[in-house]
């Protein structure tokens, strides 16, 4: 009875470890799309839904698309639309390649598709060019509902705050990867303070890859400078909150935001009340005493944080 029990626990932690991964993987993966549909969205693009109207695409030639529906940035006058097809990647194609927006899709005539393609460059995509393919029809109406957030923050750009909060209730990675590059793309541009405080608030979010949090503190403190005094201490303080935060990767990727800033700029310590850094100190030792991180220098001068082994 005891081995039976044995089995059947290791079956479901098994099963457990299996459904964890499969969440992550999914995680990541709406994550990426909205990350790459997002950059284009923010920038100049077209989005439809179409078929595919080439009997057999071949590798280098371009395919037609019979346009379905527009669903962002469209003229409602184009009917047919021409998309580069390729299937090479790599290590026979370099990165702009178009075969590797093309490499998950499902081909065959009249097959739905939904199409992201770029009106001017977008990192190594051409104009012209997919940014995103996909014949998914989850992904499909995920990228549907970004181009609905897409034009009502084109309308109401002040209700990025709202979004943004409701990725700490609701988990979207698809909408926060699309957030994340409104963020820097658009909103730390227009308005530094908010733009940054913004991403901040995207440190530790359920919504985002734990992976990622450490590159969104990054781009976070790009902006640093360029924000009011005000819009500074409000970033270092949020930092000093998330470095806190009962989830190692989250503490860690805000220290590393702070350590960024106070490479930088050593006036930092000013602008945190003593309670918070207090807090922020008796965070920093814990995590250090207990192994989680390693320590930050930078981190011990300028807040004055009192470390000894």
């Amino acid at each position: 009875m005891k081995f039976l029990l044995s089995l059947i626990f290791i079956a479901g932690s098994v099963h457990m470890f299996y459904l964890v991964a499969q969440v992550r993987s999914h995680l990541d993966e709406d994550y990426g799309v909205g990350l790459a549909v997002g950059r284009c969205l923010v920038a100049k693009c077209k989005v439809f839904r179409g078929f595919l109207a080439t009997d057999s695409p071949k590798s280098g030639t371009p395919v037609t698309v019979k346009v379905q529906e527009e669903l962002f940035g469209m003229s409602h006058q184009t009917a047919i639309v021409s998309v580069p097809y390729s299937t090479e990647i790599l290590p026979k194609a370099p990165s702009e390649s178009p075969g590797y927006v093309w490499e998950k899709v499902r081909l065959s005539k009249n097959a739905p598709l939904t199409i992201v393609l770029a009106t001017e460059r977008v990192g190594h995509v051409e104009p012209g060019a997919a940014v995103f393919v996909t014949s998914d029809e989850r992904t499909a109406e995920e990228i549907r509902s970004l181009t609905d957030v897409a034009k009502r923050l084109a309308v109401s750009p002040d209700s990025i705050s709202e979004v943004v909060a409701s990725l700490a209730s609701i988990i979207n990675p698809t909408l926060a990867g699309y957030v994340h590059m409104y963020l820097v793309h658009f909103e730390t541009r227009r308005n530094p303070d908010r733009g940054s405080a913004l991403l901040v608030e995207l440190v530790g979010s359920p919504s985002i890859p734990s992976g990622s949090w450490e590159s969104v503190a990054v781009d976070a403190q790009a902006n640093y400078y360029r924000s009011s005094l005000a819009g500074r201490a409000t970033v270092v303080g949020r930092f000093a909150e998330i470095a806190q935060n009962s989830d190692v990767r989250a503490a860690s990727a805000a220290l590393r935001g702070l350590e960024r800033i106070a490479n930088d700029d050593q006036s930092v310590r000013s602008l945190l009340p003593p309670a918070a850094l207090s807090g922020l100190g008796d965070s920093y030792r814990a995590l250090v005493t207990k192994g989680s991180i390693q320590r930050i220098r930078t981190l011990e001068s300028e807040f004055g944080i009192a470390y000894r082994p």
